[in-house]
């Protein structure tokens, strides 16, 4: 399509349909600005695509589809600001994180100082438990045991290392 004879039928349609889009956004937003940014989407949409646009009464419906469409877009877009601004507002303040972040590693390292004050036997199993991710039946294939004595060697290391880990509790005042 020629650029003025496009120019010329994008102003007859923009001319003859603009106030019925802009009553059709308006009902539907409850808004005059979301309706306003709804009409510039749908006649950028109707430029876009002036080759396709009917040039009979299919026009009003054509114009009214992309409305449609482009209303649709702009609640699922603010919904999503509304769901962002909400996940945002109920996380943690970067120090509340930070603060999170360092009690986690003194706990940590607590953890790390009770394991290792344990026999090389029970850091052994706690470590194909909880590291490796083991089963107990496979932590007694890696230890030449059964998958009961592996389990009670567990559970007896556990034990243990919750021991240590409260002395060291008691011993630094937490």
């Amino acid at each position: 399509m020629e650029s003025t004879a496009r120019e010329k039928q994008f102003r007859r349609l923009f001319q003859a349909e603009y106030p019925h889009v802009l009553a059709y956004a308006l009902r539907r937003t409850g808004d005059l600005a979301e309706a306003q940014d709804a009409i510039a989407e749908v006649f950028t949409v109707a430029w876009r695509r002036i080759a396709d646009a009917p040039t009979d009464e299919a026009a009003r419906p054509w114009l009214f589809a992309i409305a449609r469409r482009t209303i649709a877009n702009q609640r699922r877009s603010q919904r999503r600001r509304i769901a962002l601004r909400e996940r945002l507002r109920l996380q943690p303040s970067t120090t509340q994180r930070t603060e999170d972040l360092l009690e986690e590693r003194e706990q940590l390292h607590a953890v790390l100082a009770a394991l290792a004050r344990l026999s090389p036997d029970d850091q052994e199993v706690l470590r194909l438990a909880i590291w490796e991710d083991l089963s107990r039946r496979e932590i007694g294939i890696v230890l030449g045991c059964s998958a009961n004595a592996a389990a009670i060697r567990l559970h007896r290391a556990r034990r243990r290392l919750s021991e240590e880990f409260l002395k060291e509790d008691v011993s630094t005042g937490h």
